[in-house]
């Protein structure tokens, strides 16, 4: 339990405090009551600067707890005060803050939005390594919202500003999620070879990093390059690169659920090589008990689908349409419009008697993502247009005031000098 503000004068008190929240010997809720009690006595103050500092010190103790909605309200705060007195740094930490917890909380225009202004910021104050991780969130949000070529457009920009920083880990792990992002967004477009070729810029990035991000980034990217091979009609190749990452002995344990995601594309890709093949049923059964540990319900609605579509073409109909059923109210569910259209077309399979309502659902569903992803794109466009029009505004009457406090020193000047030419004749004429 945090204790009572030490003595001493108030200023020196809130440095204390500010202190001890700093502590790494202390747990985590004293920490949090010292920089509390911090903001409290800077509040009395009533001095911005002082508010500010010890809520950027309780805004970094809610970060690392994930306690977001205190951590919102504070950069709220934070953010009208850093206005207040024009510390743009602080301006672009909140804005990157609240991007970050609307991101998380699915609020994805206010995100965008947050992150395109601390973006200008950082770029502005040359601070390459945030400027570069906005552009990156950025075209995060873009690619989960359909707007590839937006998407694409921010992650180059990203990509040259962080290829200019000094290789360190945390840069090489930004150019490795960059180099991943595009890949990612080239396979989305069908540009297989692209894909493929930003892939390997990817492991070659996370070859040359030293700490536990480099294990999990190689498994990454591996997987996408499988996944790739695939979608390319290369099921030989896929095959192979999946059973190498299957080698991996501590996969299982680093995380079953993804662990059973592969068995399940290993299990997919060999059924498109030879639906016929013994093990596919096996792989497809293991990766079930698995993801039932892990309690993961994207990847059992992704071998759901996946499962579904074998046991068709084996003609065991009834399993076939459980596990179809099952991944498409679980897609359905959760809005996974990728997997609802999978489903659509082995339910049109499955029900012949139904097969034309289902089509049409799967038509209407993808007519209407084409002009989802349209209108995203107009979407995020408008918000960086408002964004650029605000800013000028704002410049504009920034030379406005500057142009009538010229005009008004120089009227001064002029009175001044008027009054003293005044008073110079005065003087003249009583002396003579």
């Amino acid at each position: 339990m945090a204790q009572k503000a030490p003595a001493g004068s108030n200023l020196d008190s809130i440095f204390r405090l500010r202190n001890l929240s700093k502590s790494q010997s202390l747990d985590m809720l004293s920490r949090i009551e010292y920089a509390q009690q911090a903001v409290i006595l800077s509040k009395n103050k009533e001095a911005d600067s002082t508010i500010l500092n010890s809520n950027k010190s309780l805004s970094k103790l809610y970060l690392i707890k994930d306690d977001f909605k205190p951590l919102k309200s504070i950069n709220i705060e934070n953010l009208e005060l850093a206005k207040k007195i024009r510390d743009s740094f602080a301006i672009a930490d909140a804005y990157y803050i609240l991007g970050y917890i609307d991101n998380l909380e699915a609020e994805l225009d206010s995100a965008y939005e947050y992150f395109y202004k601390g973006y200008k910021m950082y770029r502005d104050l040359k601070n390459y390594e945030k400027e570069a991780e906005l552009l990156y969130n950025m075209a995060s949000i873009q690619l989960s919202e359909r707007d590839f070529i937006g998407a694409e457009i921010n992650a180059i920009k990203a990509k040259l500003v962080v290829e200019k920083l000094p290789k360190t880990d945390n840069n090489l792990d930004t150019l490795w999620s960059i180099h991943n992002l595009i890949a990612t967004i080239s396979a989305q477009l069908q540009l297989y070879d692209k894909a493929l070729e930003y892939n390997d810029l990817a492991v070659s990035y996370a070859n040359l990093i030293n700490n536990e991000n480099r294990y999990y980034d190689l498994l990454y990217s591996n997987t996408n390059i499988a996944s790739v091979y695939r979608r390319k009609g290369l099921y030989p190749e896929a095959k192979e690169k999946y059973l190498e990452i299957l080698e991996d002995d501590g996969l299982k344990a680093y995380d079953l659920a993804l662990y059973a995601a592969i068995k399940t594309n290993l299990a997919y890709t060999t059924y498109l090589i030879d639906p016929m093949d013994a093990t596919i049923n096996p792989l497809f059964t293991e990766a079930l008990s698995n993801v039932k540990k892990a309690n993961d319900d994207l990847t059992t609605m992704s071998i759901g689908a996946y499962y579904a579509e074998y046991l068709h073409a084996v003609g065991k109909q009834d399993s076939a349409k459980y596990y179809n059923d099952l991944s498409y109210k679980m897609a359905k569910k959760i809005n996974a419009n990728e997997y609802i259209l999978q489903t659509l077309i082995t339910k049109a399979s499955i029900n012949k008697d139904s097969a034309r309502s289902y089509l049409m659902e799967h038509i209407k569903l993808s007519d209407s993502l084409v002009l989802a992803e349209r209108s995203i794109r107009n979407k995020f466009a408008r918000i960086e247009l408002e964004t650029a029009e605000i800013v000028e505004e704002n410049q504009e009457m920034s030379r406005q005031r500057l142009y009538l406090i010229i005009t008004s020193i120089g009227l001064l000047i002029v009175l001044l000098f008027l009054y003293i030419l005044k008073t110079q004749r005065e003087k003249i004429k009583n002396c003579n």
